[in-house]
């Protein structure tokens, strides 16, 4: 008659290290990001596993900010791919031409990457602006580029909010205050 479910058997696999400071607030984020994003009760296998990978990534090798951007970046990514909103960072969307690492883009959820010059595409729409370099560097799955980085969090934003439609991500404003509070 309710939502409550019934655990008939369970077997230990072991613990994870607790995340501590900034490492527990992204695993917070995490876990609001799935819990808003799956649909309840669909199994995503490959995706729990990646999400315990990503928890112990965060609370024993993430030393730097910098370290919780590529991990969470490649988190979201995997995310977004595993629901059906998986994006194609290597080919323009118009052209269908590889995407040139020189070039400016605008990448629209609904489209992909339009090349660009003023961070709109040919037909006036607004979209998220990158560099095709950024671009292929989410492809490759390669984060070293501070540049890279910053691009990849601006999009990886634009997919997310996209899909979340109205719904904010509370954890992103906590996260953004805790951070006001601790320069």
């Amino acid at each position: 008659k309710s939502e409550m479910k019934t655990l008939h058997a369970a077997e230990w696999q072991g613990g994870l290290v607790a995340p501590q400071g900034r490492a527990l607030m992204c695993g917070f984020y995490l876990n609001e990001l799935l819990l808003r994003l799956l649909a309840r009760g669909d199994p995503h296998e490959r995706l729990y596993d990646r999400y315990v990978e990503t928890l112990d990534q965060l609370a024993g090798g993430a030393e730097r900010s910098i370290d919780f951007e590529r991990i969470l970046r490649r988190f979201e990514k995997d995310l977004l791919a595993e629901i059906g909103y998986g994006a194609t960072f290597d080919v323009d969307a118009d052209s269908g031409e590889a995407i040139d690492p020189r070039a400016r883009y605008v990448f629209q959820p609904e489209r992909g990457a339009l090349r660009s010059q003023e961070g709109i595409n040919a037909l006036g729409q607004p979209g998220c602006p990158v560099s095709g370099q950024t671009l292929l560097d989410l492809a490759a799955d390669r984060f070293e580029r501070q540049a890279t980085l910053a691009e990849a969090k601006a999009l990886m934003r634009t997919l997310i909010n996209h899909t979340l439609g109205a719904k904010p991500l509370y954890t992103r404003q906590l996260l953004r205050e805790l951070t006001d509070l601790n320069p």
